[in-house]
């Protein structure tokens, strides 16, 4: 994949297993803005080849009797066929990522060694949730009116 694009997926299943996408770097320098589907209205767009090809279909691709502007919108709008194909594997492979062991900070990369998070920005993250966490003032929990009416009758009107 060579554009430049921040993806967020959701994949639940009811035995619990995780996704394990295969993420591919690409040389610094070499990946272009993100292909979209606005794209087609602005004067200076990308020519439609060029469009295609990054988001994976030929460059001979056409959709005849489209507006130049439906056209862009429709494959601005869709999945690049290679990252398609990669979350399509990772869903049919999932019964892998049992043996696996995952990033704790539940991105779906897989971790080696002793280490419990993928990537220095993982290890930030959980970083960011243990000082949110450890700075709330009363402990993460379901108020429900009789929690509510538990405190009120404590003395001090609730104020612990």
């Amino acid at each position: 994949m060579v554009q430049r694009r921040l993806r967020c997926f959701q994949f639940g299943s009811r035995d619990g297993s995780m996704l394990a996408i295969p993420r591919t770097l690409t040389k610094p320098g070499t990946s272009q803005p993100t292909c979209l589907a606005s794209e087609g209205r602005r004067s200076w767009r990308r020519g439609w080849e060029d469009f295609c090809e990054l988001q994976g279909l030929p460059r001979t691709f056409t959709l005849p009797g489209w507006t130049q502007s439906a056209r862009y919108r429709a494959v601005g709008n869709g999945v690049p066929i290679p990252l398609g194909r990669a979350i399509a594997a990772a869903v049919s492979h999932r019964h892998v990522t049992k043996a696996m062991r995952l990033c704790a900070c539940h991105c779906g990369r897989a971790v080696t060694g002793g280490a419990s998070t993928a990537t220095a920005a993982c290890r930030k993250r959980m970083e960011r949730l243990r000082k949110r966490d450890a700075a709330t003032v009363t402990g993460p929990a379901v108020v429900t009116p009789a929690v509510s009416q538990i405190a009120l009758d404590l003395p001090g009107g609730g104020v612990v």
